[in-house]
């Protein structure tokens, strides 16, 4: 048995212990008192009859959904003290969370972590936040109030079906609250500030006016400022960002549901480290959003029009607009019709691609047939036409069956296809770099490039209790048709042998990645709620080695009180395996986090002060690899510090 199976096999058995220990005094409540907390945490946290909308884009219980779910309220960002959005991912099962350092994040799920992430659609109501250029996540920057995210919904497995391109190895959708939402809470102003050691400042607050019934409007502001241990530092890779946000949304209630105006902005600097160091680059991103929404009709449509402007300073340039519609519509008492359309043309320039912008036109439809079988099966089709103007045609297509066992009880089935569109600089990459006299090197693109594609086969079971949960998710993914920069020109003699004159990017490889999940969720006494998941994912290419720093094992676990209580308290453990690739390593490292907040009255709308802590042990690893020598940012990440936080909430 090799170190990575003995890890496997010590984890699986301790976090089984761990699901048999929590679930004895839950069975033995369930027993003896039916009874169930009132904490709006909990219910939210544990109640299968949760609803979620990302997994089949209309309203189903967890429960019912074709794919694992998993969502993270509002009242769990509270209690966590999180500052950024993939802080809040870390404890997601199958999720995978890396950063260099602390301006940069990258998320994935289910492996495929690379530098400048981009295997995972990330959308805020509903709408694509991932840059047009290369299709990843640049975090730090992105115009997100934490403050006003009503729930993260996390949508394990290929979700192309639904929505198109990038939606690989899943989504992940944060669901912000609307104006109406803030004047239903009665909450006029709201203010969340932080002091953290490094010298790094979190500030947010809103202010909502409404008439009741008619309209809301709510004005946001916040700065998010990081300065890590190692800024200006020699030989230290940089780590500082400093984004303020301004965002103005705007709700009219109609007879039928909503009409919503959003606008959103950021316009700060940050420090890239994946790849290439770039200091203090300004970034600029806007985003203006028109969306229509019949949640109160028979057959809902919903019809969304929005913008977006991405400036890099000098590195890239992105702009795009989009127009998407759906309808659900129910035939019969069995069968329920989602349909849909959309048209996307963006427009993107970098100084990778070189001075002139290059644009593609994409139009897509999908159709989702959600059937009743019997009483307590269903069975889900669906399939999507994507159509671009640079690499044609691509169809995407899923079936799964949800059987009930019982009315607590489901068992999930599934089968479903996706992909990653060729980006822009894969596309039109035109770079060159001298290596010496007579000697340089091109990179360049590739117009004739495919996507990417997965197959993915998931079988899932899921069993609630009166006060909690537990589940397990089993995968297995086929990955072809990888696009790689590969080396196809070599300098001639009298040069040395081996030397590259020409890259390019290729589609050139495939690999297989196989695992499962386990998670478990409970409320326990006095208000107490706990959650817990083991992941274990293994990725390899067709040669049989690692195809990315993604760790096999994951282990977190996290304990929180009522938010409501006087004293409140959080705390999470999260423990990563090691990873290599490439013939570099990455150790194994555990992190705890705290926080401990009391509440100056018993007021619903008390200010609450609070102090947490972030790597509470101190370990200091890295999360990306390091190799002495090298002066790529992805070799140089800093290890995490401990970092301390004092906060500040409230609202008026």
């Amino acid at each position: 048995m090799n170190a990575d199976m003995r890890i496997c096999s010590a984890s699986f058995v301790s976090v089984s212990a761990l699901f048999l220990i929590m679930h004895a005094p839950l069975m033995a409540q369930a027993k003896a008192d039916s009874t169930r907390t009132t904490s709006a945490t909990t219910e939210l946290l544990l109640d299968g009859d949760d609803i979620v909308t990302t997994a089949t884009r209309t309203p189903q219980r967890v429960n019912d959904a074709p794919e694992a779910v998993t969502v993270i309220t509002a009242e769990d960002i509270a209690a966590s003290g999180a500052t950024s959005i993939p802080e809040l991912l870390r404890g997601v099962p199958g999720g995978d969370v890396m950063e260099p350092n602390l301006s940069q994040q990258n998320v994935s799920i289910r492996g495929f972590n690379t530098g400048f992430a981009n295997t995972v659609l990330v959308m805020v109501d509903g709408r694509r936040i991932n840059e047009d250029i290369d299709s990843s996540v640049l975090w730090p920057t992105s115009p997100i109030l934490i403050s006003r995210i009503k729930r993260i919904e996390i949508v394990r497995g290929p979700g192309s079906v639904l929505y198109g391109a990038d939606a690989f190895s899943g989504v992940i959708n944060i669901i912000l609250k609307t104006p109406m939402d803030m004047a239903a809470e009665q909450k006029h102003s709201t203010f969340v500030g932080q002091y953290e050691n490094h010298s790094t400042n979190f500030a947010e607050g809103t202010y909502t006016a409404s008439q009741r019934n008619d309209w809301a409007v709510t004005v946001g502001a916040g700065y998010h400022g990081v300065t890590g241990p190692f800024f200006g530092q020699a030989g230290k890779a940089q780590d500082n960002s400093s984004v303020p946000i301004v965002t103005l949304d705007v709700e009219k209630p109609t007879s039928r549901g909503s009409l919503t105006f959003s606008f959103d902005n950021a316009d700060g600097k940050s420090d890239l480290v994946s790849g290439i160091v770039i200091k203090d680059t300004h970034f600029t991103t806007n985003t203006a959003a028109l969306t229509y929404d019949e949640s109160s009709a028979s057959n809902p449509i919903t019809a969304r029009l929005y913008q977006s402007d991405h400036r890099m300073g000098g590195l890239a340039n992105t702009f795009s607009d989009e127009f998407d519609i759906q309808q659900e519509r129910h035939v019969g008492l069995a069968n329920s019709l989602t349909y849909g359309a959309s048209y996307k043309k963006a427009a993107a320039q970098s100084y990778t691609t070189g001075p002139n912008w290059h644009s593609e036109n994409i139009s897509s439809v999908f159709l989702q047939d959600e059937d009743r079988l019997a009483l307590n099966t269903t069975m889900f089709v669906g399939a999507r036409d994507d159509k671009n103007s640079i690499y044609g045609t691509q169809i995407s297509d899923r079936l799964s069956l949800v059987q009930h066992l019982s009315p607590r009880r489901s068992l999930r089935l599934s089968y479903g296809t996706a992909f990653i569109a060729p980006t822009f600089v894969q596309t039109f990459l035109n770079y060159s770099d001298p290596l010496g006299p007579g000697l340089n090197l091109a990179a360049v693109g590739n117009t004739q490039l495919t996507p990417e594609k997965i197959s993915s086969a998931e079988a899932g079971y899921r069993v609630e209790f009166p006060s909690g949960y537990t589940g397990i998710s089993v995968f297995y993914n086929n990955v072809s048709d990888i696009i790689e920069l590969a080396e196809t020109a070599f300098a001639p003699p009298p040069f040395p042998a081996g030397i590259p004159l020409r890259e390019q990017y290729l589609n050139n490889g495939t690999a297989d990645a196989a695992g499962f999940e386990l998670e478990e969720g409970m409320s326990l006494r006095s208000g107490w709620s706990a959650l817990a998941n083991y992941s274990f994912q293994h990725l390899v290419n067709s040669n049989g080695t690692p195809v990315d720093y993604s760790p096999d094992n994951k282990v977190n676990l996290m304990l929180q009180s009522d938010q409501k209580r006087r004293f409140n308290e959080y705390y999470a453990v999260h423990f990563v395996s090691n990873s290599s690739s490439g013939g570099q390593y990455i150790r194994a490292y555990t992190t705890v986090d705290s926080r401990l907040g009391y509440r100056l009255s018993n007021n619903p709308n008390a200010w609450t002060a609070s102090i947490a802590v972030t790597n509470l042990l101190d370990d200091h690893h890295r999360e990306y690899p390091s190799t002495p020598g090298q002066t790529l940012a992805l070799s140089s990440s800093e290890p995490a510090q401990r970092s301390v936080r004092i906060e500040l909430s409230g609202s008026f």
